[in-house]
């Protein structure tokens, strides 16, 4: 598949084996992703429970929400779109998930206020990604050392 898309994936079961252009992923328990546009994505194998959370964003709304977010170095998921969350954190992204539900589903004649609500809170899940990841390649490079 090639999404022209911005694909939010966290496995909250089991195990995936999936292709992320020519690279090839093991997915797990925990393992989130941020998959920009225009890279191309394939299943290979999926373990009977596998389990995950997908969201999307399209091109223009996430172009928007990056205006919104306070740091911008976004371009590493574009190479290495994966990181490891501890089980809190999944706790808390799948929190933000439950927020964004219900903004999108609820009545709200004023579609502009809607754009606005779902804008910032995907900002601020943007924000703690953002976070948790340079918590990881940090002590990844302090392994290496």
């Amino acid at each position: 598949m090639l999404f022209p898309h911005v694909m939010v994936l966290l496995c909250l079961r089991g195990t995936a084996r999936v292709r992320y252009d020519m690279q090839e992923l093991l997915i797990e328990k925990n393992d989130f992703g941020l998959l920009m546009p225009g890279h191309f994505l394939q299943r290979i194998t999926c373990s009977e429970d596998y389990t995950f959370s997908c969201v999307f964003i399209s091109a223009e709304m996430f172009s928007e929400v990056k205006t919104h977010a306070f740091s911008h170095d976004l371009d590493k998921f574009n190479y290495a779109p994966k990181c490891r969350l501890t089980d809190e954190q999944v706790h808390r992204v799948m929190a933000l998930n439950e927020i964004l539900e219900a903004i999108a589903s609820h009545d709200i004649n004023d579609l502009k206020l809607r754009q606005q609500m779902l804008l910032s809170h995907l900002a601020v899940g943007l924000e703690f990604i953002n976070y948790y990841r340079r918590e990881q390649d940090r002590e990844w490079i302090e392994s290496l050392l």
